[in-house]
């Protein structure tokens, strides 16, 4: 059948030129087809009937003949047609019309003829529709397929008119091929469409019915996503098939969000996807990757969702379970290569990877006690917890407080399992001294004990030996140095002066007990803060005989606040502070035989200075101070071995303590008040209570 034709000729300029041409030119009549367009009948909700009438066949061959119809006038056959397919004879032919055609609508008509040239249409007849069938599908073949497979489709009240029938398979439109009452041929054509069951619809006009099989699209899919978990900012592989060749959007849908990552993807074909997950992407679990295609006029076309999780490196398991701040764990997890450092109770421990999948971790000493998770830091200060918790041990303790209040460079000793401390800085700024006296337990018991009666002070030496404590020399508000000595009774609660040292004033000096002997000496004398003169002497007073005798200075330079204590028959002396010079050299003094003994160098990143030392079971532990912040170590005397034990740093000490009082009672030290950090207002008033059972 011929559409497209070289010339239109209408039935009513053919009359008029019969017209025209009487008499002279009727020999030319019989040389014109003639065609007319008829009443259109039979107009009722199934349809209607279309009558034309072939009255006269010219010489020039016809080989169709039928009915053109729209809801525009003069319609043509490249709209909605009717072609017999057969060449015409004289005489009336009609054609039901029972799909297509919409209720209450004005079509017009017109019957046509064709010929290798040209189209002969008949005069315009119009009329209203009160609608027709709709269609029936009964069935089609195939029932699978993809891009570009034809379909049959069978049924009912199919138009004749190919442009009259609407196909789709779900929202995808196919084209046409051939159309008659009963048989459609349709083609899928290319679009973006989701591998899926779909079903079939077929509208004719208004009316639209649906398949009863659904027909299986192979259409675009992912078939699998490489890998299916990893880090951010690494390759993505998406292999799928028929991925349309327009807009797509990349979503990552994580954590209740959906992000669009469409910049991210640098590889696209019908088979395959590449993209990154953003580095600075934070959330780190399962999510998902969407695919969504857009059409050419960016309506949505189809969306696909796969599962992807968005790992980090994280610490999936540990030994031990329990461990001391300062103590080496060895960890296994995911990605530990990519991170230097975790989180244990928000202080961060150096982490040492040996692969992707193992390291130790050396816990930090500043770390508290408590369970905590072992964090791994990541990106934008996201944080990835170990699926399990951790408890760090530590020896410190701190729940009472000093019934004195804050206090810093005062005088503390221990008699019959008793404390007793007080004496010393009470206000930094102004440089305030108490002389108040306190008397406490390691039950939490306390009361305060009779004034000290000399001049209010801080910076004094104390000791104790059997039932009597001894406080020496110290400073005053003034800052000029004191020389007095004084005798504390628990017994009759009362203070005893004694006679004055005979080295002169003195303040942050040592004050050492070995047997029944007091050792005292080094520190500072002056009458203020700009006039002072730094000691090396030492001095040894007998509570038996009550007198004071000079042995052997300390061999290093003169200076104040070393830190000392006492071993057996042995005092070991070092560190402390000379002006601008932090020393960090440590000596033993021999006790029977007056003899110093070089060993060597405090370990310590700077001096101390403003120590307190306590022993328990020959050990001693050294603590606090200018040099060793909230440090703690362990000497032992044997070896002459230093180790650091977990620090003090457990709840709100933010810089340096020291200038603190430390006393042991029942092989437990207690340390006291002393200054967190330089300003008016930081100074202690916390206990806290150092169990070395705990190791």
């Amino acid at each position: 059948m011929i559409r497209n034709t070289k010339a239109v000729v209408s039935s009513a300029v053919v009359w008029i030129l019969l017209g025209l041409l009487t008499g002279a030119c009727e020999e030319k009549i019989d040389n014109i087809s003639i065609i007319r367009t008829g009443a259109v009948t039979d107009i009722s909700a199934e349809g209607a009937t279309f009558r034309g009438n072939i009255t006269q066949l010219g010489p020039e061959e016809i080989i169709d003949y039928g009915f053109v119809w729209s809801e525009e006038a003069f319609p043509t056959v490249e709209g909605n047609a009717k072609f017999f397919g057969k060449p015409p004879t004289i005489g009336e032919f009609e054609y039901q019309n029972t799909a297509g055609l919409k209720k209450d609508t004005t079509y017009y008509l017109r019957a046509f003829m064709q010929t290798s040239g040209s189209v002969i249409y008949g005069d315009v007849v119009t009329f209203k529709s009160l609608g027709g069938q709709p269609p029936v599908i009964s069935d089609f073949e195939p029932k699978e397929g993809t891009y570009g497979s034809e379909l049959t489709v069978k049924g009912d009240f199919f138009s004749d008119a190919p442009a009259e029938n609407f196909v789709k398979i779900g929202a995808l439109n196919c084209e046409i091929i051939k159309a008659s009452r009963t048989e459609l041929t349709v083609k899928v054509i290319n679009g973006t469409m989701i591998s899926g069951s779909y079903p079939l619809f077929v509208q004719v006009g208004n009316h639209k019915t649906q398949s009863i099989d659904s027909f299986m699209m192979e259409g675009f899919q992912i078939d699998s996503i490489s890998p299916h978990k990893g880090i951010a900012n690494v390759d993505v592989q998406l292999w799928c098939k028929n991925a349309p060749q327009y807009y797509m959007q990349l979503s990552l849908i994580a954590n209740g969000s959906s992000n669009d990552i469409s910049g991210y993807h640098y590889a696209y074909s019908p088979t395959e996807i590449r993209f990154k997950i953003p580095y600075d992407f934070s959330f780190v679990g399962p999510a998902q990757i969407s695919v969504e295609f857009f059409d050419s006029e960016y309506n949505s076309a189809g969306l696909l969702l796969k599962d992807y999780e968005i790992a980090g490196p994280q610490v999936l398991s540990f030994t031990p379970k329990q461990a001391f701040p300062g103590e080496k764990i060895f960890v296994t997890g995911q990605y530990l290569d990519k991170i230097t450092q975790v989180l244990i109770g928000n202080s961060s421990s150096v982490l040492t990877p040996t692969s992707s999948t193992s390291g130790s971790v050396a816990i930090d000493y500043a770390t508290p006690p408590g369970k905590f998770t072992i964090d791994a830091p990541w990106v934008n200060h996201t944080k990835i917890p170990s699926s399990d918790s951790i408890e760090i041990i530590s020896p410190w303790t701190s729940d009472r407080t000093f019934p004195g209040g804050e206090i810093a460079n005062g005088v503390g000793f221990a008699i019959n399992n008793k404390m007793y401390a007080g004496i010393g800085s009470i206000m930094q700024q102004d440089f305030k001294a108490n002389n108040d006296f306190w008397e406490f337990d390691e039950n939490g018991s306390y009361s305060k004990k009779a004034t000290f009666p000399g001049v209010a002070r801080t910076s004094a030496s104390s000791a104790a030996i059997g039932d009597k404590g001894f406080v020496i020399g110290g400073k005053t508000e003034k800052k000029a140095s004191l020389g007095d000595f004084w005798s504390y009774s628990p017994a009759t609660d009362s203070w005893l002066q004694l006679a004055n040292v005979p080295c002169g004033t003195r303040y942050d000096a040592i004050a050492a007990v070995v047997d029944e002997d007091i050792y005292f000496g080094t520190g500072l004398s002056g009458s203020s803060a700009y006039s002072y003169t730094f000691h090396a002497d030492i001095w040894r007073y007998s509570t038996i005989t009550q007198k004071w005798d000079s042995i052997t200075s300390y061999p290093g330079r003169a200076r104040q606040s070393l830190v000392s204590f006492v071993i057996g028959n042995d005092i070991f002396v070092g560190g402390g502070f000379l002006g601008s010079i932090n020393p960090k050299d440590f000596w033993v003094y021999h006790t029977k035989t007056d003899s110093w003994q070089n060993l060597g160098a405090l370990p310590l990143l700077y001096a101390a200075a403003n120590v307190s030392a306590l022993v328990i079971d020959n050990v001693a532990y050294v603590t606090g101070g200018t040099g060793l912040p909230e440090q703690i170590w362990k000497f032992d005397p044997t070896n002459h071995l230093w180790t650091q034990l977990p620090s003090m740093t457990l709840v709100d000490r933010t810089n340096r303590v020291y200038n603190t009082i430390g006393i042991t009672v029942n092989k437990k030290g207690y340390i006291i008040g002393g200054y967190k950090s330089y300003g008016p207002t930081y100074l202690s008033e916390e206990i806290w209570e150092f169990d070395p059972s705990v190791f």
